[in-house]
């Protein structure tokens, strides 16, 4: 059941579980936080699953190229007591360097973590 939530293979199913976590943000949400945000906002939220990379280094990736963040929307829970949600990021810097994490984010291994 777990995988069901976690990774869903099949786009009703994906559409599904975004609508029930209500963690991942829709158009609208999106508007108003680029509003009140004016850093990058990754559109592809980080999924936080159980044996995702997708976390791993956040705080340090962003660290290492003088890339600000705040994470801006998001939540984490359990399904049978395993993580499980998605955050939001705002990364603020130079374009080069936030550029940079999202290169990092996207590396191999990381992959899950869907940073369009």
């Amino acid at each position: 059941m777990y995988e069901v939530f976690a990774r869903p293979r099949h786009a009703i199913t994906a559409a599904f579980v975004r609508s029930e976590r209500q963690s991942e943000p829709d158009a609208a949400l999106m508007e108003r936080l680029r509003a009140r945000h004016p850093g990058r906002l990754l559109t592809g939220t980080l999924p936080v699953a159980d044996g995702s990379p997708s976390l791993d280094g956040l705080s340090e990736l962003p660290q290492i190229h003088g890339v600000g963040f705040t994470l801006v929307h998001g939540g984490v829970g359990e399904v049978r007591g395993r993580p499980l949600g998605s955050v939001t990021p705002e990364l603020r810097g130079e374009p080069a360097a936030v550029e940079a994490v999202v290169a990092g984010l996207r590396a191999p291994g990381r992959v899950e973590a869907g940073v369009r």
